[in-house]
């Protein structure tokens, strides 16, 4: 492993604090603390944002040469409720005038609070942090959504959305004040990717439609052994590499059927595993064979150690099981499937 993802602690809802953990400060507070505040932000008061975890993780990938993907800037689930509303009292939902700021305000004190971190760390920006998950699951905007949340404020654009391109412009803006636009990829990231490809395509032309921001699809797979063809999975690849986008498999795991308790045999457990290790190696070898042909594929990141720890832990989704010492047929399968890749060049 050379990448790390925190799976929450970088999301919206833990950065802002949360419904519980919220804490305004004054600008000038804000400014101190090394914020950028636009000039359109007419607020007294910014949430103080908790960094605690992203910084201390980005200490441990600079002590051990790990490198990172930051998730998530801007997701219509786990970001706290109050953000939507007037002076953040939880009330009457903002304005957009109100939100353009706040969402300027956000993206790039986390740009600027990230890249800061990395000169201290390692004496260079860019240096651990290689790609950003700026937007999630926009097309699946509907499912579930924080109430109110970015549709309350903007409406729904379809595959328009004003507030989503600026996300990304405020972001690849502080990366170009950096010099670190062609190093570090802005990813619009979702699941069922599979399913929803020419939507995904669609809603990135237009994040892309004034300046190629947007330079990168995430592809969530979150899967089920059960995965029978991989041939829409490839499709949907190649649709992306047709567009010119890095691709990276952002949260891999594969869900099994039978579910692993106190009552499964050494038998059925065996079985599990199998299958497992079998959906596994279907996937690498068609995510290897799609960068063979030409597409830009750059990473690979499996969404959990192990399946005790997932958030699917009852259906044995990873590559180890209780531990790391627990190492599944399905961990050998990947790497097989990398060495034959790695042989046949």
């Amino acid at each position: 492993f050379n990448s790390i993802t925190l799976e929450n602690e970088m999301k919206p809802d833990t950065v802002l604090g949360g419904s519980y953990n919220k804490k305004l400060i004054s600008v000038d507070e804000a400014r101190k603390l090394g914020y950028s505040i636009p000039d359109n932000y007419k607020e007294d008061k910014v949430p103080q944002l908790d960094l605690g975890a992203v910084d201390a993780t980005l200490e441990f990938c600079a002590e051990n040469n790990v490198k990172m993907r930051a998730h998530t800037l801007m997701w219509h689930q786990q970001t706290p409720s109050w953000f939507f509303t007037e002076d953040y009292n939880g009330k009457n939902v903002a304005t957009t005038e109100v939100m353009d700021a706040r969402l300027e305000f956000f993206v790039r004190t986390m740009l600027n609070h990230v890249m800061d971190k990395e000169k201290e760390l390692t004496g260079k920006e860019g240096s651990l942090v290689y790609a950003w998950d700026v937007t999630n699951e926009y097309v699946h905007r509907t499912n579930e959504p924080t109430s109110p949340s970015w549709m309350d404020v903007y409406g729904d654009m379809d595959l328009e959305p004003v507030y989503v391109k600026k996300a990304f412009t405020f972001a690849y803006e502080e990366l170009e004040k950096r010099g670190l636009q062609d190093q570090v990829t802005l990813f619009y990231n979702d699941y069922d990717e599979y399913k929803c490809a020419d939507k995904i395509v669609e809603l990135v032309k237009f994040i892309n439609s004034d300046k190629k921001v947007c330079g990168g699809i995430g592809m969530q797979s979150h899967l089920n052994d059960e995965l029978g063809s991989v041939d829409n999975y490839k499709e949907a690849i190649e649709k992306f590499a047709a567009q010119g986008y890095e691709i990276q498999i952002t949260e891999l795991d594969i869900t099994n059927n039978g579910k692993i308790d106190s009552n499964t045999t050494a038998e059925e457990k065996k079985a599990i595993y199998e299958a497992g290790a079998k959906a596994y190696a279907q996937i690498m070898n068609a995510i290897l064979e799609e960068k063979a042909k030409g597409a830009n594929i750059t990473a690979v990141v499996i969404w959990g150690l192990t399946d005790n720890t997932s958030w699917r832990a009852d259906r044995s989704p990873l590559l180890f099981g209780t531990d790391i010492a627990d190492k599944k047929p399905a961990f050998d399968a990947v790497i097989d499937a990398a060495k034959n890749f790695k042989a046949s060049k």
